[in-house]
């Protein structure tokens, strides 16, 4: 067989694997110019006359016409070989050196075919068959040309560089979406408010300032400006202190000047939210004969039921981690942080409401009608009749089943320096259990329809004016609010709460008082389907979330009055997921700065399909904000970023830039080792609350995750308490005092490393369903955070942020 010579290597064939070049036992190289001419190598290959064919292959033969003269440029080689004739043997001729400096182009004549000659191949070769096409080539050469493709085309070493490059470039992606190059807005109003004394822990009424604009300090630029709120935010060590409290939360109703005016952020332009009063002063406002009180035996069927026993009760470790003690509440128990732990860095009650607590909000009542009572705050808590209690999604009970509604009062510690505290700093009374202050269980709203799963004061001042003077007396009780429930039977009703001290009267007894209601003030129900979750637009005007998948509104303001929804229609009606929505939040923003006398035109919603998705009422259209494979079960909406807040598949806290451009998965502020229940925003400062299913409530700042200076990426939050649950003992477990914690960023989107989460799953006995800030009660009240869960055990407590040193900078301090 005839041998193949070897080639002068060229750039095109730099990568050819080594041992290619001694495939031919010939020495010879072939002198080539440095010019090649253009197209050379495309005709030869097309014209098989490739030097790596065979010399005596009929495809080397001439196809020109007779006498035809080819150049074969400088690609060819110098002396031609001689066609081999038949019986004869072929002869190679010498090569020839070509020693001249300038590059020519030799032109030789090419032997012309004779027709009178046969040619044929020195060998025969086999016969190529279709299921091996390579049988005819040797296998070395095989593994040589394999080696020679893998080094031209790719190797393994690119591959894994290239791959580690893009995972590391989807690292930089995902972290500088985490962040954001400007801090949030103080207020989306023209003013704000500011605490100029220390409220005590609640316990008095403090004095506000007013300011139209948000305070920048003895700075006017903009950018001086943000330097300072970030040196200050950096002085910070665990959430917000109270010196940076700024309110305050937007509703139309405060809004009283003229559209357009230039005196917008003045003082007389506004209400604050504590001073709007709506027009229901005789709207379920009942004389004391016209109330049904029921006994305790007779209340018993609406109240929560043990599976074990007829009395609710629950066994529960507390104190210090090395030092707890079982304590056992029964129904509407509750005892101060305290008084079962006497470590505890903060004020607050524990108690318990008998069954799992699925609704919590707190009761709208202003500063100074609270001031004349001690500064009690309401709190209103519904819960299931235990925990075997499991409503699936599209089953409603029947109107006749029972169903209850509490309404706790907080009395929180007068503090001062000359009593009320203890050499430590304790307080004393609420260790002591005076009745003076403390927690309590006021009444008990005996309801039809089933238990509530969602409740929610109306928003704005409903209480009845009143004369604490007359108490006592046999007059028209007033109301201390209107409170609106989603019961099991898919419907919202409307209940007038009497107020407890008029309800009472001088009796000093402290059992709830169980009130039957069976009628509310009117009922909303839609004939196809069931309402699952609902929000205030404005302090008349309702959106309702449906197992069908839509969103409706109502105002319910004549409804109100003449007490028959009979000819109540929803204001507007659309389709927004494919499946329940399971929480829905309106975004309390104004839709342009001369629109603060206008409703709000978004709303958030979350359904069972995975969406999340924001809903325009001003053409009902629809855009979707979030997909995931599992459904997103609370949602929020933070005037301060501002934004709306999730709680994504992975457990995080997500805000979502409405006004972005950019499409992003949003900003993580903080996660959680469990599905989270609940998110919660303040109107007066920038922390939030969670609640998740690993038993946990954690507070974040919102501005944590925006610091520039933050370099290394990280995280602080704090954990208020944590709840465990044992099976075979039936016994929980609650330990707070937490340090706050920084986590790295890889740590809350990765769950950190293995050993630090305890598991995937959780007991449904540990799980904390709701957390509410107080927004009702002016920015004195704003410390105030109330949580529940499964167990029935509730905690209210005073939550504060601290400064590095213990003390607030001199340029921000207020008076003492």
């Amino acid at each position: 067989m005839v041998e193949l010579r070897r080639r002068t290597s060229r750039k095109s064939y730099a990568d050819v694997a080594e041992g290619l070049d001694d495939i031919s036992e010939d020495e010879g190289v072939g002198k080539r110019t440095k010019r090649a001419r253009e197209d050379d190598e495309d005709d030869a290959l097309l014209e098989g006359e490739s030097e790596e064919f065979e010399p005596d292959s009929p495809l080397l033969q001439v196809k020109n016409e007779p006498g035809q003269v080819i150049g074969r440029g400088s690609d060819t080689m110098d002396d031609m070989e001689e066609i081999p004739l038949k019986g004869k043997k072929k002869s190679i001729g010498k090569q020839t050196k070509n020693k001249s400096k300038t590059t020519t182009t030799t032109v030789r004549p090419r032997a012309i075919e004779d027709t009178s000659r046969s040619y044929n191949p020195t060998i025969k070769s086999e016969r190529v068959t279709k299921d091996q096409p390579f049988s005819h080539i040797p296998t070395e050469y095989l593994y040589i040309l394999g080696r020679s493709a893998e080094k031209i085309i790719k190797s393994h070493d690119w591959e894994a560089r290239e791959t580690q490059r893009q995972n590391l470039e989807k690292q930089r992606s995902k972290e500088r979406e985490m962040r954001k190059d400007e801090l949030p807005l103080d207020s989306i109003l023209p003013f704000s408010t500011r605490l100029c004394s220390d409220p005590k822990n609640g316990s008095i009424k403090p004095k506000v300032q007013w300011l139209k604009e948000p305070p920048t300090g003895e700075f006017k630029s903009k950018k001086d400006r943000k330097r300072f709120r970030e040196w200050v935010i950096g002085q910070s060590f665990s959430g917000v202190p109270k010196e940076l409290w700024r309110g305050e939360g937007w509703w139309p109703e405060m809004y009283v000047g003229e559209e357009g005016s230039k005196e917008v952020s003045e003082r007389k332009s506004w209400l604050l939210r504590e001073e709007v009063r709506l027009e229901f002063d005789r709207v379920g406002r009942p004389k004391p004969s016209d109330l049904v009180i029921l006994a305790n035996e007779q209340a018993r069927s609406y109240l929560p039921t043990s599976a074990t026993s007829q009395q609710p009760s629950i066994n529960v470790l507390l104190g210090p981690y090395d030092e707890q003690i079982a304590t056992q509440f029964s129904i509407f128990d509750s005892r101060s942080l305290h008084e079962t732990n006497a470590e505890s860095i903060r004020q607050g009650y524990t108690f318990f409401a008998g069954g799992p607590i699925w609704g919590l909000e707190w009761c709208p009542i202003a500063p100074s009608k609270s001031a004349e009572l001690n500064n009690t705050q309401y709190l209103a808590v519904s819960t299931l009749r235990n925990i075997q209690t499991q409503p699936e999604m599209f089953e409603r009970v029947s109107r006749d089943t029972k169903g209850s509604i509490q309404v706790w009062s907080i009395t929180p510690p007068t503090l001062n320096e000359d009593e009320g505290q203890g050499q430590n700093g304790e307080d004393v009374q609420m260790s002591e259990g005076k009745k003076e202050c403390g927690m309590r269980c006021e009444i008990v709203l005996c309801v039809q329809g089933g238990c509530a799963m969602q409740i929610k004061w109306m928003p704005l001042g409903t209480y009845d004016d009143y004369d604490i003077l007359t108490i006592g007396q046999d007059i028209a009780i007033p109301k201390l609010g209107i409170l609106a429930a989603i019961g099991l039977d898919g419907s919202i009703s409307f209940y007038p709460v009497p107020h407890p001290k008029f309800l009472q009267g001088s009796k000093n007894t402290y059992e709830p008082i169980y009130l039957k209601t069976h009628e509310p003030l009117f009922r909303i129900t839609v004939p196809d389907s069931a309402c699952m979750c609902f929000d205030w637009i404005t302090g008349t005007h309702i959106a309702v979330g449906l197992d069908n998948g839509h969103v409706a509104t109502w105002n319910i303001q004549e409804a109100l009055i003449s007490g028959s929804s009979s000819s109540l229609l929803p204001s507007s009606y659309s389709s927004l997921a494919e499946s329940c929505i399971r929480s829905l939040s309106v975004c309390r923003i104004p839709s342009d700065s001369s629109s603060f006398s206008k409703p709000p035109i978004f709303v958030i919603a979350s359904s069972y399909d995975g969406t999340v998705c924001a809903l325009d009422l001003r053409d009902l259209s629809k855009a979707e904000l979030q997909r995931e494979r599992v459904p997103c079960m609370s949602t929020a909406f933070s005037h301060w970023l501002p934004s709306p807040l999730i709680g994504d598949m992975d457990y995080n806290i997500l805000t979502i830039r409405l006004t972005s451009t950019r499409k992003t998965k949003g900003i993580v502020l903080g996660g959680q080792r469990g599905q989270i229940w609940d998110i919660s925003t303040s109107d007066y400062h920038p922390m939030i609350v969670s609640a998740a299913a690993d038993g946990t409530v954690i507070i974040l700042n919102q501005l944590e995750g925006f610091k520039k200076f933050n370099r290394a990426r990280t995280w602080t939050s704090e954990k208020l308490y944590e709840i465990d649950y044992s099976p075979k003992t039936r016994t929980y477990r609650l330990v707070d005092n937490f340090l706050p914690q920084t986590v790295p960023i890889e740590h809350v989107l990765n769950k950190g490393p293995n050993d630090t989460n305890k598991t995937a799953t959780w007991h449904p006995e540990t799980g904390i369903h709701c957390a509410k800030w107080h927004n009702v009660g002016g920015i004195g009240q704003a410390g105030w955070v109330a949580s529940g869960g499964a167990s029935g055990l509730g905690r209210v407590e005073w939550v504060e942020g601290k400064w590095k040193g213990g003390e607030a900078p001199e340029n921000i301090k207020m008076e003492q």
